[in-house]
């Protein structure tokens, strides 16, 4: 799996796996089919992944568990008709994958965009790097915190004390 830890999870059940498969009339690509059985529903360890145009498309937080997948994929159907949400950003954004030929594609869901981010699910995989930023002292100017979070913060100061 490359670049990246991604923790085991328990086998899905085959029911789940068959109800996708049912409902596209196909099997699932058999590397996905593959990684679910050791991987469903796993948070890998922070990473990131590129769009076909090599920029930083953003990072998976958890690949969606197989028995969800038509579930989530109702976010998408409108304009995806034959993929399937496989992962999510965390961010409302989903990482899909087309059942035919299973390429992976990003979707953004505040631009409605699909960026093609690999021609397989094994070169998705292959793809993902982890995400680490060292910061240097000075090196962050300013930045902007939810006042709400901010509220939270202050809250558990003062309990602190």
């Amino acid at each position: 799996m490359g670049n990246i830890r991604i923790n085991s999870s328990k086998a899905p059940s085959i029911q789940s796996i068959e109800a996708v498969e049912i409902y596209f009339a196909t099997e699932l690509p058999d590397s996905y089919r593959k990684f679910i059985m050791q991987h469903d529903g796993a948070r890998p360890e922070t990473c990131v992944f590129r769009a076909d145009n090599g920029e930083i498309a953003t990072g998976v937080n958890q690949f969606i568990p197989i028995k969800d997948v038509l579930g989530e994929r109702s976010n998408v159907a409108s304009i995806l008709s034959r993929s399937f949400p496989i992962a999510d950003d965390g961010c409302g954004n989903y990482v899909t994958m087309d059942i035919d030929s299973s390429r992976v594609d990003f979707w953004d869901h505040e631009s409605n965009l699909i960026k093609t981010v690999a021609e397989t699910f094994t070169d998705f995989l292959n793809g993902l790097v982890p995400f680490k930023v060292k910061l240097h002292p000075g090196q962050v100017k300013r930045v902007w915190i939810d006042p709400a979070f901010l509220e939270e913060l202050e809250a558990i100061k003062k309990k602190e004390q």
